[in-house]
């Protein structure tokens, strides 16, 4: 579990510290009859450093600050999971390598259009993740989590989106599908990756709940079904892929039919500390339809090869596949091979 990636999204670190304390005090003991737990508050220490009043703009708090988006390199950790230029995302991939969690949940707060949900949530959407690491985690563990949530607090949750076009041809559009983005980087490495998005105009106490709640509902679909993930993993895993086609680009994938999205409604405060405009939202839910692109169909496959040659020259792409963990073999003699080349 970890948070602040972003560091300005910071109800996800006080989330996790609160999930420690209760753990400590003896609360969800059922969890570690299942679960080892690695709880990370602050992924991008930097950025958490870097505290001022204005920065997140209009998000409902904390009033004193919060930190920045970036590291101190200025580069977005959420964008770095393949290109592996920060020592944060080499540290991620040499947990994944050496530790090997099966289910990743990276908390985030999202902005901008004013919808109803306190959540909204992705999950690894690319189509060359494994199938069943998709169906168990859309069609299952989200919806599992959304109805306890809903029949325990009241609140809605969705997939995550943001409004584009207009009325009344508005779109619920979801975010990119590429691995540099955390959990579909966890995802193709046949892993579950779990991305949640607090909805930034709650309140600061109401985003730590939201962010809180929804840590607890995925931690108790895992701890009953810890076994099949488990399992899915390990299949996944021993899937060869080798002949098989795999997608290299996609493109996102419109609903057939309009889907009922939830819209909301906010209202300006001021910033005590800073003065600047900050927003709240209200309690209003709009039912509106719209198109959902919230899937991805592939545009572009090729055949998996048994291995790929690499010039020794290439120093830097060796050093990169050996921080992913991809397994890598010298040859240290002449050796005769039929390859095929490609630019």
């Amino acid at each position: 579990i970890q948070a602040n990636i972003h560091a300005g999204e910071v109800e996800g670190k006080e989330a996790c510290q609160a999930l420690i304390r209760e753990i400590a005090s003896g609360k969800h003991a059922e969890w570690l009859d299942s679960m080892v737990l690695l709880v990370a508050p602050i992924y991008n220490a930097d950025g958490n450093e870097r505290v001022t009043p204005t920065n997140r703009g209009p998000q409902n708090g904390p009033v004193a600050g919060a930190g920045i988006r970036a590291n101190a390199q200025g580069l977005n950790l959420n964008r770095d999971n393949m290109k592996l230029d920060t020592p944060e995302a080499r540290s991620m991939a040499k947990l994944l390598n050496e530790y090997d969690p099966h289910v990743m949940i990276d908390l985030h707060t999202t902005n901008g259009s004013y919808h109803a949900y306190h959540l909204t949530w992705e999950i690894p959407n690319n189509p060359a993740v494994d199938a069943s690491i998709t169906r168990i985690a859309r069609d299952e563990w989200m919806p599992a989590a959304t109805k306890a949530i809903q029949q325990k607090d009241g609140w809605a949750l969705h997939s995550y989106g943001d409004v584009q076009g207009q009325q009344p041809e508005r779109v619920w559009t979801t975010v990119e599908d590429l691995p540099r983005y955390t959990h579909n980087y966890w995802g193709l490495r046949n892993r579950f990756g779990i991305l949640s998005e607090t909805y930034s105009y709650l309140t600061f106490q109401e985003r730590i709940q939201t962010a809180s709640r929804f840590v607890e509902e995925i931690l108790n679909f895992a701890h009953t079904n810890a076994a099949r993930i488990r399992k899915a993993a390990q299949d996944a895993d021993e899937r060869s892929l080798i002949g098989q086609r795999v997608s290299l680009r996609s493109r996102v994938k419109r609903s057939d039919v309009k889907a009922e999205v939830l819209m909301g409604d906010i209202a300006e405060e001021i910033n005590p500390v800073s003065g600047q405009r900050m927003l709240r939202r209200l309690d209003v839910r709009r039912p509106e339809q719209m198109w959902l692109e919230t899937t991805f169909d592939s545009t572009e496959s090729e055949r998996v090869p048994s291995a790929y040659y690499i010039p020794p020259a290439l120093t830097a792409v060796v050093e990169r596949l050996r921080n992913h963990g991809i397994r890598l073999e010298q040859i240290d003699r002449p050796t005769p091979l039929r390859l095929q080349e490609f630019r």
